[in-house]
């Protein structure tokens, strides 16, 4: 295909779409429906003539499954084991287990902790939008109606912290059709954002991609288009992708100039786009770190589902001659449950099972104390135990960076919005801004992990190894006998 300029992408650009998927489907769960994709290819795959002949010329008997593209050769999220499971099993196990919700649940508390004390938080209004009190003034629409869908500023927001830690970068754009239009903000897919370019760290330039599905009439089929928006200084170009291979071209279809420039300041010194990015001032991307711990932990229980599985389905074994074990096996496959012969059944160790989801209880723990010391600790080493005591500032430091982060994003979106109502009255482009209040009531990580835990490993927690059992093969819950030593 021959390479033209909308092809050439930032040098972060690849780097963080990959770990930024990665963390949204940990996060929305659809890492589960990447699994279940991934496991139904697998239990069609020519396992056996596989084996024999090596036909992926790497490894025999096993294909490779990546959605991402990073060549994770036994899966994506769910790992398939690279000796002993055919691709039929592994489709079994990925059915049956469970998708854990700590990534989101961890996430979701951070926020909580943010807005709960909004009303304590500090705001002025007294810039050209006027107040969000008086039905007249543009602030009155715009905080109950940010981008155009109903959304309002507190909803708006709340969404922009959560990306900031599950994309690690929150982009928006605020922009206005026409005079007597409403001033929107819009949150920015980074998977659109192709391209940028930056002077003294201010966004000059920018490449956007979209895609519209363009269709004549109802009798005619309708197809996807690439449309290409190109954003500068001084307004914004959109080019509409053609033809293939060779042919491939892009066309100029519109353009629109500002009617005025935008400012870093009210000196109006420097021009920037009407564009915003901002993340948590941290140096490493928490959110990716937060989704492989959480993707360890949904590999460990559907280890531990498994194993409960593997236990009500003891093995089978025969002193008998070829023949005898080929008819047999075919009865069984019958639904036949007596046979003629000298049989026995292997059943497993059941205390493997709940080995397992005391070990998965564990690591659970472990992932909320382990993720709350990192988000806590940007300069700082502090142990488990440590972090798990820290009442008074670990638990609530990370909401006053978090907390941070978020006012810039709202007061620079007042500041843009400012500029679209007022361009030539910089003076009043600071007269609206808000922060928020410090008096956080700390996150209860100990309750999460309690919940949480319980939720799934609760069976092994509370349950001596035979109910564990009772509980696992036939859901009952008359009964059963609870541990001794709780």
């Amino acid at each position: 295909m021959q390479e033209i300029w909308v092809d050439y992408r930032h040098p972060d650009y690849e780097d963080e779409k990959i770990k930024r998927t990665f963390s949204r489907d940990q996060y929305n769960g659809e890492a589960l429906e990447v699994v279940l994709r991934e496991a139904k290819n697998m239990a069609h795959e020519r396992a056996v003539v596989s084996a024999i002949d090596g036909e992926d010329g790497e490894s025999p008997g096993v294909r490779v499954y990546d959605s991402m593209g990073q060549k994770n050769k036994y899966g994506t999220y769910l790992k398939r084991r690279s000796q002993g499971e055919m691709g039929a099993a592994f489709a079994e196990r990925a059915s049956i287990t469970r998708f854990p919700s700590h990534y989101s649940a961890l996430v979701d508390s951070m926020i909580g902790g943010v807005f709960a004390v909004e009303s304590k938080a500090k705001k002025e209004f007294n810039g050209p939008l006027g107040s969000p009190d008086d039905i007249s003034d543009p602030m009155y629409h715009f905080v109950r109606d940010v981008d155009g869908t109903g959304v309002n500023m507190e909803s708006w927001l709340i969404s922009a912290g959560q990306r900031m830690i599950v994309d690690n970068w929150f982009w928006y754009r605020v922009d206005r059709v026409g005079p007597d239009d409403p001033i929107r903000a819009y949150w920015v897919d980074p998977d659109t954002v192709l391209n940028w370019r930056e002077e003294n760290g201010v966004l000059v330039e920018l490449l956007q991609k979209e895609m519209r599905y363009e269709q004549q009439s109802l009798m005619e089929k309708g197809s996807w288009i690439k449309y290409y928006r190109r954003w500068t200084l001084d307004g914004w170009e959109l080019y509409r992708e053609e033809g293939e291979g060779l042919e491939r071209k892009i066309m100029l279809v519109a353009e629109q100039d500002f009617s005025f420039p935008f400012y870093t300041d009210a000196s109006r010194t420097r021009s920037r786009l009407p564009f915003g990015r901002s993340r948590l001032p941290l140096d490493r991307y928490v959110g990716y770190q937060m989704a492989q711990d959480h993707n360890m932990l949904y590999n460990l229980l559907s280890d531990a589902r498994w194993n409960f599985r593997v236990i009500n389905h003891p093995r089978l074994t025969g002193d008998v001659d070829d023949g005898q074990w080929t008819k047999s096996l075919h009865a069984i496959m019958s639904g036949v449950n007596a046979m003629q012969g000298n049989w026995n059944y292997i059943s497993p160790d059941a205390n493997n099972g709940h080995t397992a989801y005391k070990v998965y209880a564990e690591e659970t723990r472990q992932f909320y104390i382990t993720n709350h010391q990192r988000m806590n600790a940007a300069s700082i080493e502090r142990s488990a135990t440590e972090v798990l005591f820290d009442e008074a500032s670990g638990r609530t430091a990370f909401l006053r960076i978090y907390a941070s982060a978020i006012d810039e994003v709202e007061n620079d979106v007042y500041f843009l919005a400012a500029q679209w109502e007022s361009p030539e009255s910089p003076d009043t482009w600071y007269g609206t801004y808000v922060r928020r209040s410090n008096d956080f009531k700390p996150v209860d990580i100990q309750g999460l992990i309690k919940t949480q835990a319980d939720a799934f490993a609760a069976v092994a927690n509370h349950l001596d190894v035979d109910s564990a059992l009772i509980f696992a093969r036939e859901g009952a819950i008359d009964g059963l006998k609870p541990r001794e030593d709780i």
